[in-house]
């Protein structure tokens, strides 16, 4: 058993009862997808500035092991499976369809999608494996091979809002909400629904719940 950030089993892994509050910890995602590939797209997000999909040759991403056999495959045919396949997501960023504006549906059957995703490949490097166990840490190193011939390298421990880096604060939780619920509820009630979210105490229920309803 991963006891993680827990600690193990046995009074040791009671220290800081009552005062270290793992609420403290609860994180918020960037993109749509599995927070496991979230140091993959952040990675490409850097990497790839200045090249356009068809500079790309290969992508060789190196991880713990359980994100090398949990998060790959081939192409898939619905938006809960794909939210956990690696290889897609990159392809995803790539070719400028970021899950940090969600996921489309005729994406899957999009042709140069399946081309991108064939450039990745996932790799299991054991010495990462190392930091996942001693902190849930989600290092990846991720390649980028270009058609002329340049090779870039980046390595990234922790996900972009993770706490053990700078988290997600409320101006970026507030801009995520916006960038998903204006394009279906409208700028306004999506507005008026975030005002109230953001004062939750006193929001009314039912007003709230209208505001969410679509016709």
């Amino acid at each position: 058993m991963d006891h993680g950030r827990l600690g193990p089993p046995g009074p040791e892994g009671y220290a800081g009862l009552g005062e270290d509050r793992l609420v403290t910890r609860v994180e918020f995602k960037p993109y749509a997808c599995c927070q496991w590939s979230h140091t993959i797209i952040e990675a490409l997000s850097r990497l790839a500035k200045g090249l356009v999909p068809g500079d790309v040759a290969e992508v060789d991403v190196y991880g713990i092991l359980e994100f090398y056999r949990g998060l790959g495959g081939g192409m898939l045919d619905n938006i809960d499976d794909a939210q956990f396949n690696a290889p897609y997501l990159a392809a995803l960023q790539l070719l400028g369809r970021s899950s940090e504006f969600g996921m489309s549906e005729p994406d899957l059957a999009d042709s140069a999608v399946a081309k991108m995703t064939e450039r990745v490949r996932l790799h299991h490097d054991p010495a990462y494996d190392v930091a996942q166990d001693a902190t849930m840490a989600m290092p990846v190193r991720v390649e980028i091979a270009t058609t002329g011939g340049e090779l870039r390298t980046l390595f990234i421990e922790e996900p972009p809002t993770s706490v053990q880096r700078s988290g997600f604060g409320q101006n970026q939780i507030c801009a995520k909400f916006r960038r998903v619920c204006d394009p279906v509820l409208g700028a306004e009630r999506s507005e008026r629904a975030l005002s109230m979210l953001l004062d939750i105490e006193h929001a009314d229920f039912a007003t709230l719940m209208q505001l969410f309803a679509i016709a």
